[in-house]
Parts: structure tokens; C-alpha cells; sequence
């Protein structure tokens, strides 16, 4: 009797440890999260802010470097074979990227976070096929960004769609709050031009009522003529900063700068901490507006 009772109370210990252990294991694989690649860092920020917890991100073009000069390695290529989503963003490596993930890797998730968000031509491409892929920079346009990813990661993750819904909603509010931070700073300087060696900032500016003025032309540092143009007009502005990119060299902005009697200044446009470095770059350009004589 006592060895059947034994038997019995065994059986169901041991029931409920199978149990209990299949429950946790149930619970580990529901919680495994998403393989993430994202093309630049301030992806990975939007991406993390949405997906938390269940997505684990890489970045293919990391801190110092170029989305404009990037190539994928062949490491790199086996770490998106191994992901379960690739957010695009638009960035022209993308376009040779995306038909070849789309055939060789037909069950990757692609998505474009940009569907839906107004792009702007770059002036110097003369409006003929080259739109600014900088969208990222401009809060407004990262709404629509965030909304593409949120709704990628539902996809691939129904069963965290809620999760997603409330991470998604912090954010937004996080972008409202600091654009109206930006608003306020920027508002005494509506109308006034920014000098750049790269034009990366054509969104974040014209969203606050500046004017980008690019050094590069079609990507490349301007030739004589054009370079005295630029330094002749700057003078003429009594422009104080020549703002430049870490990714890109300084040499030539630094030449101009000495020549109009302005500071050269590194603002960076693919900085991990998205909301930290808007806020940042706001500070920066209302400095240097604030140096310039009033007229």
C-alpha cells in the first residue's frame, strides 16, 4: 500500500515538473527574440525602442563609416541570412542589397520603413533621380518610420503585438517632445542659412524654417570656381561655423573655414543615441547662428 502510494505520489511529481518545465520552456521559445538587421545606428535606435526585449539588432554599416561608400561583407551577408527581418531605410547601398536578398533569401522579411514618407530631390542632382535619403533626421518623418517598423514586427511576432503597440506609443511621444524642444530653440533663427561640408541635414533643417548649404557638389568637394563662390558668399553672411561629418574628411572644410575666419564643428547624422543627438545638433546650430552679427 505504502510503496503504491509512494508510486502514485511520484508519478504525479513527476507529471507536474514535465509539466511545469514544458510551460517554461513554452514561455523561453514565445520570448525568443527577433534576429534584426538594420542598415545605419539610428535604426537600431528606433527598432529598439519598438521591438525592447524581443529583438536582438545588427547594424551593417557601424560607427565612423559611410552609408554612401558602404559594401556588405561576406560576414555580414551570412548575418542577414540568419535574421528573421531587414529593415530598409533607403540608403543607396540598399537598392543592389535589396533584389539580391529578395532572391537569394526569399524567406527574409524585407521592410521598407520608408514607404509612405515624402522624399525631397537633392538640389545638385538637378530633380533628375536621386532623392536625399537622410530621412531619419527630420522627427516628423521618423513617425512614419516608426509606424513601417512597428508593423514589420507584428508580422513576423503577432503574439507581441501589444508590447510592440505600447513601445511604439512612448516613443512617438518621445519624438513629439523633442521636436517641440527643437521648435523652440530654432524659432529665433527661422530663415537662416547652415553651412555643410556633406548635405545630410536637408530634412532636420527645412523642418525648422533653415536653409541647407551644402560644400560637396554631387558628392564631390566643389572645384575653383564653385569654392570661391562658396567662400565669397559666406563672408558676405558673416557665417561664424562650417558644420562637417565624422564619416567624411575635413580637410577641404577646414581650408574654407580658415579662409572666412570660421570654427569647424563635427555634427553627426548617424549617432546611436537618436533623441540625444537631435538634441544635441540643435544646440550646436543655435550656437553657431547666435555667433553671426545681427543684421
Amino acid at each position: 500500500m505504502r510503496q503504491s502510494r509512494f508510486l502514485h505520489s511520484l508519478a504525479a511529481c513527476i507529471a507536474y515538473l514535465l509539466t511545469t518545465s514544458a510551460g517554461n520552456l513554452a514561455a523561453v521559445a514565445g520570448s525568443t527574440p527577433l534576429n534584426v538587421v538594420v542598415s545605419i545606428l539610428p535604426q537600431a535606435f528606433f527598432v529598439e525602442r519598438i521591438g525592447g526585449s524581443q529583438v536582438k539588432v545588427e547594424v551593417l554599416v557601424g560607427p565612423g563609416k559611410s552609408h554612401h561608400t558602404y559594401e556588405p561583407t561576406p560576414q555580414q551577408m551570412v548575418l542577414i541570412s540568419k535574421s528573421d527581418i531587414c529593415f530598409l531605410i533607403g540608403v543607396p547601398f540598399e537598392k543592389g542589397l535589396a533584389t539580391r536578398l529578395a532572391f537569394t533569401l526569399p524567406n527574409l522579411t524585407l521592410i521598407q520603413t520608408q514607404k509612405g514618407v515624402p522624399l525631397k530631390w537633392i538640389p545638385e542632382s538637378g530633380g533628375q533621380g536621386e532623392a536625399d535619403p537622410h530621412i531619419w533626421l527630420d522627427p516628423h518623418l521618423v513617425q512614419i518610420q516608426a509606424e513601417n517598423i512597428y508593423a514589420g514586427l507584428v508580422q513576423k511576432d503577432p503574439e507581441h503585438r501589444d508590447y510592440f503597440e505600447t513601445n511604439l506609443k512612448s516613443f512617438k511621444a518621445d519624438l513629439e517632445q523633442v521636436d517641440s524642444e527643437i521648435k523652440k530653440l530654432l524659432a529665433p533663427f527661422s530663415g537662416s542659412e547652415i553651412y555643410v561640408f556633406h548635405p545630410a541635414f536637408g530634412y532636420f533643417l527645412e523642418r525648422y524654417g533653415l536653409k541647407q548649404c551644402s560644400i560637396e557638389v554631387e558628392g564631390k568637394e566643389p572645384g575653383p570656381r564653385h569654392l570661391a563662390e562658396i567662400i565669397s558668399r559666406m563672408k558676405e553672411h558673416q557665417v561664424k561655423v562650417l558644420f562637417v561629418q565624422p564619416q567624411f574628411s575635413s580637410k577641404t572644410a577646414e581650408s574654407i573655414a580658415a579662409e572666412v575666419g570660421a570654427q569647424v564643428i563635427t555634427i553627426d547624422p548617424l549617432a546611436p543615441d537618436y533623441l540625444a543627438n537631435l538634441r544635441e545638433v540643435t544646440h550646436q546650430i543655435a550656437e553657431a547662428l547666435s555667433l553671426r552679427d545681427p543684421d
